[in-house]
C-alpha cells in the first residue's frame, strides 16, 4: 500500500488577546496565527481495518517528550472523527515529532490537521462528502488554521473564524526554557480582558521593520507562575530582537530579527548562556 506523508507546520500566535468569556464556557479570542517552517512529519497508509494505529519517534531532546501519549494523540482523534463521519478511515500512521510538545505552538493541532490531510487522500470519495472544517472544529480551536493551509491568519471567536493574511517575511528566534504550562491553567491565571488586536498597525510595522506593539493576555499570568517564561522574555530582549512575547499558552517565547543572519546571532548568543534551552531559528510571513 502506498505511504504518504504531510508535513505538519508549528505555528505562532503573533499577538493574542482574550477580550471576553463566552457562554459556553470558552473565551473569545483575537490572534495570529503565524506558520513556521518548523513542523512534525505523518505518515499514513491504509488499514485492512476500519481502526487506525500509531508509531511516534521523537527528536532526541525535544522539550516535553516525557509528557507524550501514543494513545491520546489528536491524530488517532482525527481518524475516530473522520471515520464516524464517513464510516471509513482506518490507517496506519507513522509520526516523527519536531515540535515540542505543550509549548505553544501547536503540534497537536498540526498533527490532528495533517491526520485529515491525509485521510482525505487516503480515501477521497469519502472525504468529498465530509465537511473537514467542521471535524477540525471539533478537534481544537487552533486546527482550522492548520487544516487552512494559509501562511498566516486572523483568528476569532475560539480561534476556528480564520481570515487569512498576508505578512511581510520576518526571521525569528523561538527559545523553550522550560517549565511547565497547561492551556487550562494559562487561562485560569488570566488576570485581565484586553482590548482586539490592532492587526493592520501590526502589518504594518512588520512591513517598515520597526517593533509591533504585541501583547498577550496570557502572558501576565503564566509569567508571574513559571519563572522560566520571566527568564525566557528576559533572554531575547537581552539580544535586542523586536516583539518579544509568549506564544499561546507558552512556555515558548520568541523574537523578531532584521533578517537570518541577526537570527542565527541571537541564538548563539542564547545557546551560550542557555545549552539546556531549545533554541531554533525560523521564519514567518512571506
Amino acid at each position: 500500500m502506498t505511504l504518504l506523508t504531510e508535513p505538519a507546520a508549528a505555528k505562532l500566535n503573533l499577538g493574542l488577546a482574550v477580550t471576553a468569556r463566552r457562554g459556553d464556557g470558552f473565551h473569545e479570542l483575537d490572534t495570529i496565527f503565524a506558520r513556521l517552517e518548523l513542523a512534525d512529519e505523518l505518515s499514513a497508509r491504509r488499514n485492512s481495518t476500519a481502526e487506525s494505529s500509531l508509531e511516534l519517534t521523537v527528536e532526541p531532546g525535544l522539550p516535553g517528550s516525557d509528557r507524550l501519549d501514543p494513545a491520546a494523540n489528536l491524530v488517532l482523534e482525527a481518524a475516530k472523527l473522520f471515520r464516524t463521519a464517513t464510516g471509513s478511515g482506518g490507517a496506519e500512521f507513522r509520526l516523527h515529532k519536531r515540535i515540542p510538545i505543550a509549548a505553544g505552538l501547536g503540534g497537536g493541532s498540526a498533527d490532528a490537521a495533517a491526520a485529515l490531510r491525509l485521510l482525505a487522500r487516503l480515501y477521497p470519495a469519502e472525504a468529498a462528502a465530509a465537511d473537514l472544517p467542521q471535524l477540525a472544529r471539533q478537534l481544537g480551536s487552533d486546527v482550522p488554521f492548520m487544516l487552512l493551509g494559509a501562511s498566516a491568519a486572523r483568528g476569532r471567536g475560539r480561534g476556528e473564524r480564520l481570515e487569512p493574511l498576508q505578512l511581510p517575511q520576518r526571521a525569528v528566534v523561538l527559545i523553550n526554557p522550560g517549565g511547565t504550562v497547561s492551556a487550562g491553567d494559562a487561562f485560569a491565571a488570566l488576570q485581565t480582558f484586553s482590548r482586539r488586536l490592532q492587526v493592520q498597525d501590526i502589518i504594518s510595522a512588520l512591513s517598515l521593520g520597526e517593533p509591533p506593539r504585541l501583547l498577550n493576555a496570557l502572558q501576565p499570568g503564566v509569567s508571574r507562575s513559571v519563572p522560566e517564561v520571566r527568564t525566557g522574555l528576559a533572554e531575547l530582549r537581552a539580544e535586542g530582537l523586536h516583539g518579544v512575547l509568549m506564544s499561546g499558552s507558552g512556555p515558548t517565547c520568541f523574537g523578531l530579527a532584521a533578517d537570518d543572519a541577526a537570527a542565527e546571532r541571537a541564538a548563539a548568543n542564547i545557546r551560550s548562556r542557555q545549552p539546556d534551552w531549545w533554541v531554533w531559528t525560523d521564519r514567518i510571513g512571506g
